[in-house]
Parts: structure tokens; C-alpha cells; sequence
């Protein structure tokens, strides 16, 4: 969306951290958000999307409001083009990139 990249993981198999006390996520740990400033996990659904999720092949990559996300063989990144900000999930980890 307009404020941050956002990957929702379907199956994973990593442990996330705690899940916070306020967190009423039933998936705590599926979707990660990052933007410019920061990135994590999120305690918030995803919105419904207005038609079926783009799907990126391996090597493909999209981008929009500041942020680039590419799908490879290791996992999908999504980044800040200004802060190189981000994140990278694949099934076995997910690891947050310039924090």
C-alpha cells in the first residue's frame, strides 16, 4: 500500500518472536511490513486485496511507493529504495535488513 511493503507467508516454518500481548492475530508471524524506517512483523491482517495476490516469479520484481520487492530462489525482499530498510522471508526465516 502507500505506507509499506507488506508479504504475507501462507506456510512457514521459523519460530517468530513472542506474540504481543494485544495481538489478536490468529497467523502471529505471517505477515512482515516494512517502509522506509523500520521493519517487522505485523499484529494487523492484511486488507482484502481488490483481485487474486500478484505472484512474482523467481527473478521478478515490482515496485511501488518508494519500496522494491524481488522474488528469488532464497526468498522474497522487499526493501526502502531510499534506506535499504527491509526485509527478507522465505519458509525457514525471516530476517529484517537494515535496522
Amino acid at each position: 500500500d502507500d505506507e509499506r511493503a507488506r508479504c504475507v507467508i501462507k506456510s512457514f516454518d521459523y519460530t517468530p518472536p513472542e506474540k504481543p500481548a494485544d495481538c489478536q492475530m490468529d497467523n502471529w508471524g505471517s505477515v512482515v511490513v516494512a517502509n522506509k524506517d523500520g521493519a517487522g512483523f505485523s499484529c494487523r491482517e492484511a486488507p482484502a486485496n481488490s483481485g487474486p495476490a500478484r505472484v512474482l516469479g523467481y527473478g521478478e520484481k515490482v515496485s511501488a511507493s518508494g519500496m522494491t520487492c524481488t522474488s528469488s530462489e532464497q526468498g522474497m525482499t522487499c526493501t526502502s529504495d531510499s534506506t535499504g530498510v527491509g526485509f527478507t522471508v522465505r519458509r525457514a526465516s525471516v530476517d529484517f535488513l537494515g535496522d
